[in-house]
């Protein structure tokens, strides 16, 4: 017997989202594409997130042979979850969704139809952020038939996803492509800006299909720590990596030095810190008044910091700090 054909493997990592799983799964099992597998990979979740998947599961009897549970022998954490779905999946197409979100029911269909009409090595839809105060519509970069411009673009947009990437497997496996293990902050955008680069035809969806939910307060997305600070920079530097070993980089090197600048401007308020920032990445200094990332006073304190002028930043800072503690 022939094996079936599956246009889409999804992939779900799980890990404590008891309050917010439902309904992730019945969106997903309420896709209108009928080629779908499911790849649940429970990260070893110590709450009742995989009850609440078992139960919904009998809901939808039609969909239990297209499901798949990966059960990790230890907390991995979602790189490593996410990595492992794919040895799993089997379908031409793979996705990937975050236990505590959902997708538009139409979010494959419209997809999958897209990428096989145009060939597309990557398909790329809008999403909305689900907030306290509602919802959020956000606009993706588009692209306009030129992949250097649509990088550009991407490397400057501010929320770089994964969620709202339909891929073709085959562009993965052939490009050795896989999430960075070990860090637990920015290791979506360093996927992603593989893919494209790797990816021959990108196709973007004006039309929001995916719901990222921001109404989880355990997300660690909520607070910044020097530990994500360290896990930002680490991934910027590899994909400058990345460029470099493909003789790309001069593409993108303002883009990518504008996001060093991002990721260091905190040393820019401390004078203990101010030969870490002189020493990293010290290429991207020449962007400085150009970074969109960088208010005007930090720029100034940036621009004299790498300009033997270190007394005028440390004299701004003097008067930053002065100022927060008459206002307090």
């Amino acid at each position: 017997m022939a094996q079936r054909q599956i246009d889409v493997s999804v992939i779900v990592p799980v890990y404590n989202v008891e309050r917010h799983i439902e309904k992730c799964i019945r969106s997903l099992f309420e896709q209108t594409l009928d080629s779908i597998e499911y790849i649940f990979v429970n990260d070893c979740s110590n709450d009742s997130s995989m009850q609440v998947l078992l139960s919904v599961i009998k809901d939808y009897p039609d969909r239990a042979k297209d499901i798949q549970i990966v059960e990790l022998e230890q907390n991995r954490g979602v790189a490593v979850a996410r990595n492992v779905g794919l040895l799993h999946a089997q379908g031409e197409y793979v996705i990937f969704c975050d236990s505590d979100d959902w997708m538009d029911n139409e979010m494959l269909n419209t997809m999958y139809t897209v990428a096989e009409k145009r060939t597309a090595d990557v398909v790329m839809c809008d999403f909305y952020m689900v907030q306290d105060t509602g919802l959020m519509l956000y606009r993706t970069p588009k692209y306009r038939m030129d992949k250097i411009e649509f990088i550009r673009q991407y490397l400057r947009y501010t929320w770089t996803t994964i969620w709202n990437l339909l891929i073709r497997k085959k562009l993965l496996q052939d490009g050795g492509l896989q999430f960075p293990v070990g860090y637990t902050f920015c290791e979506d955008f360093n996927f992603a800006v593989k893919v494209f680069d790797t990816a021959k035809v990108i196709v973007t969806i004006d039309r929001p299909l995916y719901f990222y939910n921001r109404l989880n307060i355990n997300s660690v997305m909520r607070s910044s720590n020097p530990r994500m600070m360290h896990d930002e920079i680490m991934m910027y530097l590899d994909v400058i990596s990345w460029f470099e070993k493909r003789n790309t980089f001069s593409l993108y090197e303002k883009q990518m030095s504008w996001r060093i600048l991002k990721s260091k401007q905190e040393w820019l308020l401390t004078t203990t810190t101010y030969t870490k920032f002189l020493a990293l990445f010290p290429n991207s200094h020449c962007h400085i008044w150009s970074c969109p990332y960088l208010n005007v006073k930090l720029k100034v304190m940036a621009w004299c910091l790498t300009h033997r002028l270190k007394c005028i930043s440390e004299l701004l800072l003097k008067l930053r700090n002065l100022k927060r503690y008459s206002l307090n």
